[in-house]
């Protein structure tokens, strides 16, 4: 787990899941998340992961896996 040190905002959480998320992206396919606006740089995630990001449809929690 990591602090976001730039704040509750798309290029914080963009920079710490690929921090946190760069050494899994052998065995990682997707990435699912909520339709936050904290994920506005979801495709920035994707490119630099080598993964796939979609994203949950409201009130559908099963779609979380």
């Amino acid at each position: 787990m990591e602090k976001l040190t730039k704040g509750k905002n798309a290029e914080g959480l963009g920079d710490a899941v690929i921090r946190m998320m760069r050494s899994y992206t052998g065995c990682m396919h997707t990435i699912t998340a909520d339709n936050r606006t904290e994920f506005a740089r979801h495709e920035k995630i994707a490119d630099k992961l080598n993964t796939r990001f979609f994203f949950a449809h409201p009130y559908a929690s099963w779609e979380w896996g």
